[in-house]
Parts: structure tokens; C-alpha cells; sequence
């Protein structure tokens, strides 16, 4: 099967799966999907792909992290849009047949750039920001809820109001000679251990 060859938001189906650790002294690991493309996203239309050869792009999603914890939005993106039961022989398998939507992206990382699965989705996705369920809420609640309040209520203590009579006059901001430096890479962008891709998703 040919490997995808092109950034964009496509219909696929999971054709093989499986479980992989994450790099040496890791705790992680990793749930691996090849998903065969069915059509993408053409402006609001779907093109198929039926009538083209199959190709395919593998996604990596973290379950576990680095430390050890479970990567809860991970492991809840796959038993909402995959019906995982959470239970890794399951993951070993056959993959369920269930048709899903992906978006792909161009990451690029010391001049090397490659394709990457960002998102994993129910097939028939309408795009928008995915809110987080009352159970999820409750959950951030329970374990940052009193640091947000806190941090929010220092805020508000700290914040100063305009004085009142005629602003100062504004002078010309000081300009700076722009000069060129260096990329400083994202360490994480590839970094097989990294769950913060959510998905928590990446080419393998």
C-alpha cells in the first residue's frame, strides 16, 4: 500500500493496529494505527478516493506518558471514536471496522519535514472545538480547581484601574535592528514520548 503523500483532512479506516514502547528509560507507550484513506475534504465536499490506489499513513497514540500516568484524552479519543474497551489485547488484533475522519499535517524538524496524524475524529466530524463532557469537567475541577481559583483571584487582586484626567502624550516606540538568529526546534516535535499532540497522535 502507498504511504500518503499530502497534508489534509481525510476519511480513512484503521486496516492494522498495534501496541509499541516508547524510547529506552520510558514508561510510555503507544497505541499504532494504519488507517487506508477514503476520501478528503475538498473545500465542504468530500472527493473519494475509491477509483485511486490505496494509501495509507500510520498515527501513533500515546496511552501511556513518560512517567508512567495514563494519557486520560488519548485513551478517551480512542474509546469514543474506536469503541476501545481500554484493555490493551484487545489493541492486538484485528482493528474494529469503523470508519473515522483524520487530519494530517507538515511538521518540520531539522529540516527534515514529515507527515503526522493531529487529530483522530468520529467520521462524521463537522469541525468546530470539541467542549469537554460534565464528567470531564468535574474531573479538572476535582485536581486544579482550587490552583485556577487561586491563580484567578490573585489576578483580580493585582488588577489596577486607569487614572483618571488626560493620558500622557504618546512618543514614537524605540525601534530595533532586526537581525537574523537561528531556529530553536520544538524538542518535543518528534519526540516519541511526547503525549501533547492530541490525538497524542504522530507518524510512526
Amino acid at each position: 500500500m502507498n504511504r500518503l503523500d499530502r497534508p489534509g483532512v481525510f476519511k480513512a479506516r484503521p486496516v492494522a493496529m498495534g501496541l509499541k514502547n516508547g524510547s529506552e528509560g520510558s514508561k510510555s507507550a503507544a497505541v499504532w494505527i494504519e488507517f487506508q484513506i477514503e476520501a478528503q475534504l475538498d473545500g465542504t465536499e468530500w472527493t473519494s478516493w475509491a477509483e485511486y490506489e490505496d494509501h495509507s499513513i500510520i498515527g501513533d497514540f500515546w496511552i501511556i506518558k513518560k512517567d508512567g500516568s495514563i494519557n486520560q484524552p488519548t485513551v478517551a479519543r480512542l474509546a469514543e471514536v474506536l469503541d476501545w474497551d481500554g484493555n490493551p489485547d484487545t489493541i492486538c488484533g484485528n482493528p474494529p471496522d469503523i470508519p473515522v475522519q483524520i487530519t494530517v499535517g507538515e511538521e518540520t524538524y531539522n529540516g527534515q519535514t514529515r507527515l503526522k496524524v493531529q487529530w483522530l475524529n468520529p467520521v462524521d466530524y463537522q469541525g468546530g472545538v470539541a467542549s469537554a463532557t460534565p464528567e470531564q469537567v468535574k474531573q479538572i475541577n476535582a485536581q486544579f480547581g482550587s490552583l485556577l481559583r487561586a491563580a484567578a483571584g490573585a489576578a483580580r487582586k493585582t488588577k489596577t484601574t486607569a487614572p483618571k484626567g488626560k493620558p500622557p502624550a504618546k512618543t514614537a516606540p524605540k525601534t530595533e535592528p532586526v537581525t537574523a538568529q537561528a531556529a530553536i526546534p520544538y524538542e518535543g516535535q518528534f519526540d516519541p514520548d511526547d503525549p501533547n499532540n492530541d490525538g497524542g497522535a504522530s507518524q510512526k
